[in-house]
Protein backbone atom coordinates (compact mmCIF):
# COMPACT_ATOMS: atom_id res chain seq x y z
CA UNK A 1 0.00 0.00 0.00
CA UNK A 2 2.74 2.43 0.94
CA UNK A 3 4.76 1.50 -2.17
CA UNK A 4 1.84 2.57 -4.35
CA UNK A 5 1.69 5.92 -2.54
CA UNK A 6 5.44 6.45 -2.98
CA UNK A 7 5.24 5.62 -6.70
CA UNK A 8 2.29 7.98 -7.14
CA UNK A 9 4.14 10.78 -5.32
CA UNK A 10 7.25 10.23 -7.45
CA UNK A 11 5.17 10.29 -10.62
CA UNK A 12 3.57 13.60 -9.66
CA UNK A 13 6.97 15.10 -8.78
CA UNK A 14 8.39 14.06 -12.17
CA UNK A 15 5.39 15.44 -14.05
CA UNK A 16 5.57 18.72 -12.10
CA UNK A 17 9.32 18.96 -12.77
CA UNK A 18 8.85 18.36 -16.52
CA UNK A 19 6.16 21.06 -16.74
CA UNK A 20 8.29 23.55 -14.80
CA UNK A 21 11.31 22.70 -16.96
CA UNK A 22 9.41 23.37 -20.18
CA UNK A 23 7.84 26.52 -18.80
CA UNK A 24 11.19 27.84 -17.63
CA UNK A 25 12.57 27.81 -21.19
CA UNK A 26 12.14 31.07 -23.01
CA UNK A 27 11.10 31.17 -26.64
CA UNK A 28 14.72 31.72 -27.74
CA UNK A 29 16.04 28.78 -25.77
CA UNK A 30 13.20 26.59 -27.07
CA UNK A 31 14.26 27.52 -30.61
CA UNK A 32 17.86 26.65 -29.73
CA UNK A 33 16.76 23.26 -28.40
CA UNK A 34 14.81 22.57 -31.56
CA UNK A 35 17.85 23.49 -33.70
CA UNK A 36 20.07 21.18 -31.63
CA UNK A 37 17.64 18.31 -32.16
CA UNK A 38 17.57 19.00 -35.90
CA UNK A 39 21.38 18.95 -35.98
CA UNK A 40 21.43 15.62 -34.16
CA UNK A 41 18.89 14.14 -36.53
CA UNK A 42 20.93 15.30 -39.55
CA UNK A 43 23.81 13.08 -38.36
CA UNK A 44 21.68 9.95 -38.71
CA UNK A 45 22.29 8.28 -42.09
CA UNK A 46 19.05 8.18 -44.01
CA UNK A 47 20.02 7.36 -47.58
CA UNK A 48 21.08 3.98 -48.85
CA UNK A 49 24.53 5.28 -49.80
CA UNK A 50 25.07 6.75 -46.33
CA UNK A 51 23.99 3.52 -44.68
CA UNK A 52 26.40 1.54 -46.86
CA UNK A 53 29.23 3.86 -45.79
CA UNK A 54 28.37 3.27 -42.14
CA UNK A 55 28.23 -0.51 -42.69
CA UNK A 56 31.62 -0.43 -44.48
CA UNK A 57 33.11 1.55 -41.59
CA UNK A 58 31.81 -0.99 -39.08
CA UNK A 59 33.22 -3.86 -41.11
CA UNK A 60 36.58 -2.11 -41.32
CA UNK A 61 36.63 -1.54 -37.56
CA UNK A 62 35.86 -5.20 -36.94
CA UNK A 63 38.62 -6.31 -39.34
CA UNK A 64 41.12 -3.96 -37.70
CA UNK A 65 40.30 -5.29 -34.24
CA UNK A 66 40.53 -8.92 -35.38
CA UNK A 67 43.84 -8.30 -37.15
CA UNK A 68 45.36 -6.60 -34.12
CA UNK A 69 44.10 -9.36 -31.84
CA UNK A 70 45.61 -12.02 -34.11
CA UNK A 71 48.89 -10.08 -34.27
CA UNK A 72 48.95 -10.00 -30.50
CA UNK A 73 48.51 -13.77 -30.34
CA UNK A 74 51.28 -14.14 -32.94
CA UNK A 75 53.64 -12.04 -30.82
CA UNK A 76 52.71 -14.09 -27.76
CA UNK A 77 53.67 -17.23 -29.67
CA UNK A 78 57.20 -15.91 -29.91
CA UNK A 79 57.61 -15.50 -26.15
CA UNK A 80 55.65 -18.45 -24.76
CA UNK A 81 56.28 -22.16 -24.78
CA UNK A 82 54.49 -25.39 -24.03
CA UNK A 83 50.75 -25.30 -23.47
CA UNK A 84 50.48 -21.50 -23.73
CA UNK A 85 52.34 -21.49 -27.03
CA UNK A 86 49.93 -24.03 -28.48
CA UNK A 87 46.95 -22.01 -27.24
CA UNK A 88 48.39 -18.81 -28.74
CA UNK A 89 49.02 -20.55 -32.07
CA UNK A 90 45.46 -21.82 -32.26
CA UNK A 91 43.98 -18.50 -31.17
CA UNK A 92 46.09 -16.58 -33.69
CA UNK A 93 45.09 -18.88 -36.53
CA UNK A 94 41.37 -18.70 -35.66
CA UNK A 95 41.49 -14.93 -35.34
CA UNK A 96 43.37 -14.49 -38.63
CA UNK A 97 40.78 -16.70 -40.31
CA UNK A 98 37.96 -14.58 -38.85
CA UNK A 99 39.70 -11.40 -40.01
CA UNK A 100 40.15 -12.87 -43.49
CA UNK A 101 36.50 -13.92 -43.63
CA UNK A 102 35.31 -10.46 -42.58
CA UNK A 103 37.69 -8.77 -45.01
CA UNK A 104 35.99 -10.62 -47.88
CA UNK A 105 33.14 -8.14 -47.41
CA UNK A 106 35.53 -5.34 -48.45
CA UNK A 107 37.24 -4.66 -51.76
CA UNK A 108 40.36 -6.80 -52.26
CA UNK A 109 42.20 -3.58 -53.16
CA UNK A 110 41.41 -2.08 -49.76
CA UNK A 111 44.73 -1.60 -47.92
CA UNK A 112 43.23 -3.16 -44.80
CA UNK A 113 42.48 -6.39 -46.67
CA UNK A 114 46.03 -6.44 -47.98
CA UNK A 115 47.41 -5.85 -44.47
CA UNK A 116 45.36 -8.74 -43.11
CA UNK A 117 46.83 -10.98 -45.83
CA UNK A 118 50.34 -9.73 -45.02
CA UNK A 119 49.94 -10.38 -41.29
CA UNK A 120 48.35 -13.78 -41.95
CA UNK A 121 51.22 -14.78 -44.23
CA UNK A 122 53.77 -13.69 -41.63
CA UNK A 123 52.01 -15.95 -39.14
CA UNK A 124 52.47 -18.91 -41.46
CA UNK A 125 56.07 -17.96 -42.17
CA UNK A 126 57.26 -17.09 -38.66
CA UNK A 127 55.18 -19.35 -36.44
CA UNK A 128 54.26 -22.38 -38.56
CA UNK A 129 57.38 -22.26 -40.78
CA UNK A 130 55.27 -22.74 -43.90
CA UNK A 131 57.04 -20.71 -46.55
CA UNK A 132 54.91 -22.00 -49.43
CA UNK A 133 51.59 -21.19 -47.76
CA UNK A 134 52.80 -17.71 -46.78
CA UNK A 135 53.73 -17.06 -50.42
CA UNK A 136 50.36 -18.35 -51.61
CA UNK A 137 48.46 -15.99 -49.31
CA UNK A 138 50.52 -12.99 -50.44
CA UNK A 139 50.27 -13.96 -54.11
CA UNK A 140 46.49 -14.28 -53.99
CA UNK A 141 46.14 -10.97 -52.15
CA UNK A 142 48.37 -9.23 -54.69
CA UNK A 143 46.52 -10.72 -57.67
CA UNK A 144 43.06 -9.85 -56.33
CA UNK A 145 44.17 -6.33 -55.38
CA UNK A 146 45.49 -5.66 -58.88
CA UNK A 147 42.23 -6.89 -60.42
CA UNK A 148 40.09 -4.62 -58.24
CA UNK A 149 42.38 -1.58 -58.27
CA UNK A 150 40.53 0.33 -61.00
CA UNK A 151 37.21 0.20 -59.13
CA UNK A 152 38.89 1.00 -55.82
CA UNK A 153 40.77 3.95 -57.30
CA UNK A 154 37.53 5.68 -58.33
CA UNK A 155 36.08 5.59 -54.82
CA UNK A 156 39.22 5.99 -52.69
CA UNK A 157 40.60 9.14 -51.16
CA UNK A 158 44.21 10.26 -51.67
CA UNK A 159 45.16 8.88 -48.27
CA UNK A 160 43.66 5.46 -49.08
CA UNK A 161 45.48 5.38 -52.43
CA UNK A 162 48.77 6.26 -50.73
CA UNK A 163 48.16 3.52 -48.16
CA UNK A 164 47.33 1.09 -50.99
CA UNK A 165 50.63 1.80 -52.78
CA UNK A 166 52.67 1.50 -49.56
CA UNK A 167 51.02 -1.79 -48.64
CA UNK A 168 51.39 -3.06 -52.21
CA UNK A 169 55.12 -2.26 -52.12
CA UNK A 170 55.50 -4.02 -48.75
CA UNK A 171 53.79 -7.13 -50.10
CA UNK A 172 56.04 -7.13 -53.17
CA UNK A 173 59.14 -6.87 -50.97
CA UNK A 174 57.92 -9.75 -48.79
CA UNK A 175 57.14 -11.90 -51.83
CA UNK A 176 60.66 -11.29 -53.18
CA UNK A 177 62.16 -12.14 -49.79
CA UNK A 178 60.14 -15.35 -49.50
CA UNK A 179 60.86 -16.30 -53.11
CA UNK A 180 64.64 -15.91 -52.66
CA UNK A 181 64.47 -17.90 -49.42
CA UNK A 182 62.51 -20.66 -51.19
CA UNK A 183 65.06 -20.77 -54.03
CA UNK A 184 67.91 -20.95 -51.52
CA UNK A 185 66.10 -23.72 -49.63
CA UNK A 186 65.65 -25.72 -52.84
CA UNK A 187 69.31 -25.20 -53.82
CA UNK A 188 70.43 -26.52 -50.42
CA UNK A 189 68.32 -29.68 -50.88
Amino acid sequence: MERAKVRKARKHKIEDWEEKDLESLSDDSQDEEVKKMQNYSSDIPTGKYEQQKVEQALIMEKVIILRLKADLYRYLCEITDGFYNRECRESALKTYQLASAESCRLSPANPLVMKVALSHSMYYYEILNSLEFAMRILGEAMFEAKEEYAGFKRKASEEELKDYHETHKTIEINIQKLRSELIQKNDDS
